[in-house]
């Protein structure tokens, strides 16, 4: 799955989503990230649910954990360092490389 850049706004506050500023600039290096994580219309209107991106450390390597709540599906990435981190997931964002998979829902985590 390719997010899906085609279908969003362009960016801007009053097309549904957080304002850039908060991003401290990100949107120019990392721009599928921050419509990932920001983005809460698509272009045709309807209403979508922003993304959230987990950062972890496993065995000394940063990973992220990609959970698109619209979709309900999740994929893993990693890279060395957090710039090279973010790199892949833009790189992933962009492509058809993220092996996305159903999204473990928050119930049965709880059993």
């Amino acid at each position: 799955m390719v997010f899906d850049v085609r279908r969003v706004v362009s960016p801007g506050v009053s097309d549904g989503q957080v304002p850039m500023e908060a991003l401290d600039g990100l949107s120019l290096t990392y721009p599928l990230v921050v419509q990932f994580l920001t983005l809460t219309s698509y272009g045709n209107g309807d209403r979508r649910l922003p993304g959230s991106i987990t950062v972890f450390s496993d065995g000394g390597l940063l990973k992220a954990c990609l959970n698109d709540k619209d979709a309900d599906l999740a994929a893993f990435v990693s890279g060395g360092g957090l710039a090279g981190l973010l790199d892949a997931v833009e790189r992933g964002l962009g492509s058809d490389c993220l092996d996305w998979r159903a999204a473990r829902s928050h119930k049965k985590r709880k059993q």
